[in-house]
């Protein structure tokens, strides 16, 4: 079978780049300037949300660090995280996290902590877990619950088992059901005082609010049902490079490889999303989101 062509920008649909501009412009450039511990101080929360719908396929970074920035604030949050996990198989070159009865954590995001020393910090917890074989209480209901979009609240869970006083610590989980095979985790933590039944209602309702967002985090770390296994960082690199109006030389630059290598890679990329070519890969980025309608509380 002849291999796909790597396709050069001149050939993409015109309409893509205009689907992905910023529709925000002022707002969404105002994000790509800062850092993302200092971006939001100067943005509302009408701000973030309209920045979060607004950013490129290749700006979900921001996009993630805004939206827990804004999940800290709606919810009077201390901190908040995110985790996307999947269950099936991958290659030995995408770091993975055990998880939960065969589910892997593959990527995390921390409100202020950086990405590395967060990543540490949720691998150490995990193996103290199964080093003392006993899961959390949201952990179990994260499993009882897979299949559908869901909020859990700590303390109701150990309110429920007479184990909470209301003076400690409290976390509220949120689920967002990508597929069958892809789930994402956004993660709300008080030190003092526990959440309320608005603010349980508050996380669901913000977890759904940003479909796209969650497609597309899904999509560039190969989670999409038709994927055969989730894709290393270095493949994950390449996606956003293909998305954006960068020849193949531009994006050999970008990475530090030789032109061929650079093809050989974009086709095994086009194979494991069974797409023939740099136009069809796009255009996954412009399919709708599922609906997001299965929810339980």
């Amino acid at each position: 079978m002849k291999a796909p062509a790597a396709d050069l920008p001149h050939v993409f649909p015109r309409y893509f780049w205009h689907y992905v501009r910023p529709r925000a412009k002022g707002v969404a450039q105002r994000i790509e300037e800062h850092t993302v511990t200092s971006a939001w101080q100067d943005l509302s929360n009408r701000e973030l949300h309209s920045a979060i719908n607004s950013l490129t396929p290749w700006q979900t970074a921001e996009g993630l660090a805004a939206l827990l920035e804004l999940a800290r604030r709606t919810l009077n949050a201390d901190s908040t995280s995110w985790l996307i996990t999947f269950s099936g198989d991958y290659g030995r070159d995408t770091p993975v996290i055990d998880w939960m009865e065969g589910w892997k954590v593959m990527d995390v995001a921390h409100w202020q902590t950086g990405r590395e020393e967060y990543w540490q910090y949720v691998d150490a917890c995990q193996i103290r877990i199964r080093e003392a074989g006993v899961l959390t209480p949201l952990t179990v209901e994260a499993i009882r619950h897979v299949g559908s979009h869901r909020c859990h609240r700590l303390s109701q869970l150990e309110q429920s088992a007479g184990q909470n006083d209301g003076r400690g610590r409290d976390r509220l989980s949120g689920v967002y059901h990508l597929n069958n095979r892809a789930e994402s985790y956004l993660l709300a933590d008080r030190t003092e005082g526990n959440f309320s039944d608005s603010e349980n209602h508050a996380l669901m309702e913000l977890i759904l609010s940003f479909p796209r967002l969650q497609h597309w985090l899904m999509l560039e770390r190969g989670l999409a049902r038709q994927c055969e296994r989730p894709l290393s960082p270095r493949q994950q690199q390449l996606v956003h490079l293909l998305l954006q109006p960068f020849n193949k030389a531009e994006i050999a630059e970008r990475m530090g490889l030789a032109q061929s290598t650079v093809h050989s890679y974009t086709i095994a990329l086009y194979r494991n999303f069974h797409v023939g070519s740099r136009h069809e890969l796009m255009s996954l980025w412009l399919s709708a989101p599922q609906d997001a309608t299965t929810t339980k509380k």
